[in-house]
């Protein structure tokens, strides 16, 4: 029954977007737009790549700070993880450049 629900709801929303909405062209100044996209896309992937490495490099700064009874590596995978927070916002930032470009 549910799936019924949804298969009509999937319809019914899919047949009132047959309409296509034209938006006005956005050109941005001195660059085009293919390379603004390039530019967002760079930047995303950058950032995203930062936060998937970032959590193994924080494990093992926590682990040799444990064997080595050294507070400089907690404290180093206390400020990664402080970065890697502040790049999670930067990486939904660029990924919402990818509409207007």
């Amino acid at each position: 029954m549910l799936a019924m629900v949804f298969l009509v709801a999937t319809v019914a929303v899919a047949h009132g977007a047959e309409e296509v909405i034209r938006h006005k062209e956005v050109t941005l100044p001195f660059i085009s737009n293919r390379t603004a996209i390039w530019i967002a896309a760079q930047l995303m992937l950058n950032f995203a790549a930062l936060i998937l490495g970032a959590p193994i490099f924080v494990v093992i700064c926590e682990y040799i700070g444990w064997k080595r009874r050294d507070p400089r590596y907690e404290r180093l995978a206390k400020e990664v993880t402080k970065v890697t927070a502040v790049a999670y916002s930067f990486t939904a930032l660029t990924g919402g450049f990818f509409p207007y470009c």
